[in-house]
């Protein structure tokens, strides 16, 4: 079912509202990007200008003022695309201010409303109502609007007509700010739903949907960044990885629901079990894996106890028997890669379980 639009009036409030776009700074750098484009095409477009408005109200000076300003513009247009540190939303919206000035200094120096210079006024408005907050963008629409009045007070007697004139463009400026606003939040909001759903469709591809616990993609990644960081720092490196003795009894007798209990409230005593630091997962069917990073192999053995003894004391299966986690455990060697230590820890849970009599069996 298609649903109605909201044109509740909390819809304007939201568009307004300063508070009300937690996506507003989402794409910053995409932000200054779209700003230096701004800067290019208004510094393309003074320079298409110029010879049918040359700024010679006060002769040669002004076009030193104008090339200053356009290589400035350049310099800036530039910075916006190169730079590659955080952008400051301050700098961004101060620098519309002296686009502003330098647009209105120009068209001073060019004779007034006569030049065609206040037209680009449309461009800091634009960008500043799609970037900025509600109270920056109104201040600079009030600058623009100022800007468009003042060259009634100098450029010749006051009319009617040219007040008519600043009036609609100011209307058209204040209709295109609040479009350009809702079109960009719009793009905001739809951007940040589409990242935080693919945040969570990764977060969800590395959990394991019964447990709740790390799946085995997520425990290839953990040791792999945990072997990078044991070689660069030269700290420890253990894994235990455990497997439920005689789990296909609880699920050949009780049936599947019944074992994936079992295995939930293995998967939490675990958990449980488990010291800050240390990374539980559920290496596959019935196997259990945790990670603990710094750790000897004196500290790992310890580890093993303690989660395979917590596991026999509260972990029961349907018919009151205790379960038991048969537990290996390794440390990382020096120089031993992912795929070796993964390889030697699961070796020894393949020992251990084949061994005679089991007698290494925690």
């Amino acid at each position: 079912m298609v649903e109605r639009a909201d044109l509740h009036p909390r819809a304007i409030r939201d568009l307004l509202g300063e508070g009300d776009d937690p996506d507003a700074t989402l794409d910053v750098r995409r932000a200054q990007r779209m700003g230096g484009v701004f800067w290019l095409f208004g510094a393309l477009s003074v320079l298409v200008l110029l010879p049918f408005a040359p700024p010679d109200e006060i002769g040669w000076p002004g076009w030193v003022v104008v090339a200053l300003g356009l290589a400035g513009a350049a310099l800036i247009a530039r910075r916006r695309f190169d730079d590659k540190s955080i952008p400051d939303l301050n700098e961004i919206y101060w620098s519309g201010w002296v686009a502003l000035a330098f647009l209105v200094l120009l068209e001073w120096l060019a004779g007034g409303r006569s030049a065609p210079y206040h037209h680009l006024f449309v461009l800091p408005t634009l960008y500043a109502a799609a970037i900025h907050g509600t109270r920056r963008s109104m201040a600079f629409l009030v600058g623009v609007a100022l800007a468009l009045c003042l060259p009634l007070l100098y450029d010749g007697p006051f009319s009617g007509e040219a007040a008519v004139d600043v009036g609609a463009q100011l209307l058209m400026l204040l209709a295109l700010a609040l479009t350009s606003r809702a079109l960009f939040k719009t793009v905001r909001t739809q951007r940040g739903h589409l990242l935080r759903a693919r945040e969570e469709a990764e977060q969800r591809a590395r959990r394991d949907p019964l447990t709740d616990l790390g799946n085995r993609l997520a425990f290839q990644e953990s040791v792999a960044r945990e072997v990078a960081r044991a070689q660069r720092s030269n700290t420890g490196l253990s894994v235990v990885l455990g497997d439920l003795e005689d789990f296909k009894r609880i699920n050949d007798t009780f049936g599947h629901v019944r074992g994936d209990e079992c295995l939930r409230a293995v998967a939490m005593t675990i958990a449980a079990a488990a010291r800050r630091g240390e990374e539980c997962f559920r290496w596959g069917g019935d196997e259990f894996a945790v990670l603990l990073p710094g750790a000897s192999s004196d500290e790992a053995r310890q580890a093993l106890d303690r989660v395979c003894n917590r596991v026999r004391r509260e972990c029961t299966a349907p018919d009151g028997l205790p379960i038991k986690l048969v537990c290996a455990t390794t440390s990382m060697a020096e120089g031993q890669e992912v795929n070796s230590l993964v390889a030697s820890v699961d070796r020894a849970l393949i020992d251990l379980k084949t061994g005679p009599s089991h007698a290494r069996r925690r």
